[in-house]
């Protein structure tokens, strides 16, 4: 006996293809959507990256700066016998080196805004700047000449980027 596939059938093979496009349209916005946050993350980064060498640069060309030591505690790293000053009105002032100032801003700017940066070492002065896993892995992927190592995963991304000290950060 022949069935009729009749009106029926072609709504349903219908619904089915428009269902399979919708399936396929939504996994592509999704994918597009993954690879344009990645795209900004990898960017924001650069952008960060860029402002920090700059401030640091400006900084140790300035010989550091001074701050307020009620509002900034000393750098007990830094070795500089001008690191604590009080002026003739009596503020006590404190030195902040380049890299005092890069460990501050990180602090401040995760604080504030969510994207934290920090300074590391695989020779650190300070033992808190000491790296983890990850980052001693990206360290020692700069020593053998890379430039940049990104880590991701959980929903949170890291990105590490050679950083060389100058003659200027003292």
């Amino acid at each position: 006996m022949k069935r009729d596939f009749g009106r029926t059938g072609y709504l349903v093979v219908l619904s089915l293809l428009v269902m399979v496009i919708l399936v396929v349209t939504f996994y592509y916005e999704l994918s597009t959507l993954k690879r344009q946050t990645q795209t900004l993350a990898v960017n924001t980064a650069k952008a960060y990256l860029s402002i920090v060498v700059n401030i640091r640069e400006w900084n140790g060309k300035h010989d550091g700066i001074y701050v307020s030591a009620d509002k900034v505690p000393p750098n007990l790293y830094l070795k500089d016998p001008l690191r604590d000053l009080t002026t003739t009105e009596g503020y006590r002032l404190t030195k902040v080196n380049p890299a005092y100032m890069t460990r501050l801003l990180g602090e401040w700017t995760e604080e504030h805004s969510g994207i934290g940066f920090r300074l590391t070492s695989l020779l650190p002065l300070n033992p808190s700047n000491a790296p983890d896993d990850w980052e001693r892995v990206a360290l020692e992927s700069f020593e053998g000449g890379r430039e940049q190592q990104v880590v991701g995963g959980g929903g949170k991304r890291w990105e590490a980027a050679a950083l060389y000290g100058t003659v200027i950060c003292y």
